[in-house]
C-alpha cells in the first residue's frame, strides 16, 4: 500500500463478501486481490442495498466522480468511484468509514469488474438470505427486491458499455 492508501498503479479486482447477519448486522469484506482491503458492518434497520445498487445504476452514465453514503450506525460509510480520463472504462474505486487518516483504501479498478462484482454479490446474498431467513425477516428492503430488478442493473451496464464500445 502506497502512503496515498492507493496499493499501487495496476489494477485490481474488485470483490465483495457479505456475512450472513448476527442481531441485525453484517459484515461486509472488501477485497483486492484476493485480500480483505477493509471491513465495514451494515445494519438492518439502515439497510443500504437498493441505494448500492441505483450506485451501480448511476456508474454507467458517470462522466465525474460519484459516491455514495451509507449509515453503519456509529459511523458514515463511503464508496466512491473516479473515472479516470487518461484510461477510459479504468477508475478509482475507494471505500472509508469515516473514521479520519487511514480510515479506507483505494485502488485502480475496471469499471465493469467493479458493477458486475458488486451486483453479482448483492444478488446472491439475496439468495443466502431468502435461504435462512425465509419471508425476508433480515434485510427486508433486499429480500424484497425482485430479481429482475438486480438483474436490469447488470443489464443497462452492459448494454450501454456495449453500445459505446461500437460506437468508436
Amino acid at each position: 500500500v502506497t502512503g496515498n492508501g492507493m496499493l499501487t498503479d495496476e489494477v485490481w479486482v474488485p470483490q465483495f463478501v457479505f456475512d450472513l447477519p448476527e442481531l441485525g448486522w453484517c459484515d461486509v469484506h472488501f477485497l483486492a486481490g484476493g485480500r480483505t482491503m477493509m471491513e465495514i458492518s451494515i445494519s438492518d434497520v439502515y439497510e443500504p442495498f437498493p441505494e448500492i445498487l441505483e450506485w451501480c445504476r448511476g456508474l454507467t452514465d458517470a462522466v465525474g466522480p460519484l459516491s455514495l453514503e451509507f449509515n453503519c450506525g456509529r459511523y458514515t460509510a463511503v464508496m466512491s468511484y473516479s473515472p479516470m480520463e487518461s484510461e477510459p472504462g479504468t477508475g478509482i474505486f475507494r471505500v472509508s468509514d469515516g473514521s479520519g487518516a487511514g480510515d479506507g483504501f483505494s485502488v485502480k479498478v475496471l469499471l465493469h469488474d467493479l458493477v458486475h462484482n458488486l451486483v453479482s454479490a448483492i444478488s446472491d446474498y439475496r439468495s443466502e438470505l431468502l435461504k435462512w431467513y425465509p419471508g425476508g425477516r433480515s434485510f427486508s428492503r433486499l429480500c424484497s427486491l425482485d430479481y429482475g430488478d438486480i438483474l436490469a442493473v447488470l443489464l443497462s451496464y452492459d448494454l450501454q458499455h456495449c453500445f459505446r464500445k461500437n460506437d468508436v
